[in-house]
């Protein structure tokens, strides 16, 4: 886990970083606005902060198996869902809200 906070405000928000993607980047353009961030694939590290950013980059099928390995899906259900925390999906990090792909081969969201 990386994460890095200089808000008076606290806000923080969670890089979601499922095994590929450009959560770097994401970091840097936080940092750069002043916006506390904390980059994790674990559920326990992630849980309750203010929003959510999920880089892209890769592919559907692969993203929602990592996601699932990491106990993220269930994560993001409760967080995005039924807490109502932002959410921004960057290219992949959007298309993984979809219920299905066909991008190499048939794989669920």
């Amino acid at each position: 886990m990386q994460s890095r906070h200089d808000r008076e405000d606290k806000i923080t928000i969670g890089i979601i970083d499922y095994g590929m993607g450009n959560s770097g980047s994401v970091a840097n353009a936080l940092s750069y606005l002043g916006i506390g961030w904390v980059v994790s694939s674990e559920p326990k590290l992630l849980r309750g902060l203010d929003g959510y950013i999920m880089p892209g980059v890769g592919a559907f099928g692969a993203a929602m198996k990592n996601l699932m390995d990491y106990g993220l899906v269930s994560l993001l259900e409760q967080e995005i869902l039924q807490n109502k925390k932002p959410y921004l999906g960057i290219c992949l990090g959007m298309q993984v809200l979809c219920n299905e792909s066909f991008e190499h081969g048939h794989h669920r969201g």
